[in-house]
């Protein structure tokens, strides 16, 4: 399936997607109605800091709101010619923004000596390895590339640590992409516990990824434990998959966890399905994916009584922001979207 019928392809009904998964299908509504609508402003106690977020232009250069930070989380072009990089950067570098980050996406061959994705973890570098530097010769100007690497900044008297990665799952014959099953070695420990904005190419998985699920559960399970150490984190850009352009608040509470656990369980079904599995393995997994629905049912009803399970819904200062900031459109959509503004 080449791109275009990619993006033309039918989507799916809701009818379709609840035969295709009920559980699924219930437990995304149930986080929706939990999780508030952004509008990328949050409240601070000191005067915020505004970062724009863009990714996967594919050599458009849309216009590009001001702000303190600017963000391109990959997919800067097309074909990754040498040529193409730099159009793309130097119209990136032109911007008034003080601060610009940019890391590469699996359009970007140029950016990667690393072009062919191999089926071993020694395919993955580390964050000083030469795979990591580009193969072509480029003037960044007054853009900082991140590959696997971090960059502090301090505006207004704030610190800022930023960590950047071009990493995705395998899907089809790019770059910077790991077998899914080598994910652990991509980011287990990989991002600093005092990272405050994560840049990644893909999404975490079940957030902004779609429906399937497209995002990255080993990502997902990094970032819960970079969490977990500080809670410094507090905004996390990615694109990648175009359809799931928005903005998300998320807690890492344990409304949230049940949530995730559902869309891993639904992708480990579809996997089992595939493989077909005994008719005892099906019930099992029925079975256990019912319980976690009626799990996330009574944590939603007790927080809303505030009876145990206490989550951070509302409050800004454990919030978490996630930016799928895709310009070029998704599924069946050629809209071009904006680049997306949210305050840390």
């Amino acid at each position: 399936m080449d791109l275009d019928e990619l993006l033309h392809r039918r989507r799916p009904s809701q009818w379709s997607l609840f035969i295709s998964s009920p559980t699924l299908y219930i437990t995304r509504l149930l986080y929706a109605i939990r999780r508030q609508p952004s509008d990328g402003v949050l409240e601070t106690q000191t005067e915020p800091i505004m970062v724009v977020c863009i990714s996967d232009t594919h050599n458009k250069q849309p216009s590009l709101p001001y702000g303190d930070i600017l963000i391109h989380a990959g997919d800067l072009t097309q074909l990754g010619t040498q040529q193409e990089l730099q159009d793309q950067i130097d119209w990136l570098d032109s911007q008034p923004h003080p601060h610009k980050f940019v890391i590469a996406g699996n359009h970007d061959k140029g950016l990667a000596s690393f072009r062919n994705a191999d089926t071993t973890s020694s395919a993955i570098p580390d964050s000083d390895s030469e795979n990591t530097i580009p193969t072509v010769q480029l003037n960044w100007g007054s853009i900082t590339y991140l590959s696997n690497s971090s960059s502090t900044i301090t505006i207004r008297e704030r610190t800022l640590k930023i960590f950047g990665s071009p990493w995705t799952r395998k899907n089809g014959n790019w770059v910077f992409q790991y077998p899914h099953e080598h994910g652990g070695d991509v980011w287990f420990q990989r991002i600093p516990d005092d990272t405050d904005i994560l840049v990644t190419h893909g999404p975490l998985k079940g957030h902004l990824d779609t429906w399937d699920g497209w995002g990255c559960g080993w990502l997902l399970k990094e970032v819960w434990r970079v969490v977990g150490r500080q809670r410094r984190l507090r905004l996390c850009v990615f694109g990648h998959i175009h359809d799931g352009y928005g903005v998300e608040r998320v807690w890492f509470d344990e409304f949230q966890r049940l949530y995730e656990e559902m869309v891993i369980a639904n992708s480990d079904a579809r996997k089992m399905r595939r493989d077909k599995l005994s008719l005892a393995t099906w019930v099992i997994g029925t079975v256990s994916r019912w319980s976690v629905v009626v799990k996330m049912v009574w944590v939603y009803v007790c927080s809303r009584i505030g009876v145990g399970y206490v989550d951070g819904a509302g409050r800004s200062d454990d919030v978490v922001q996630l930016v799928n900031a895709a310009h070029v459109g998704g599924l069946r959509d050629r809209t071009l979207r904006n680049a997306i503004v949210v305050s840390i």
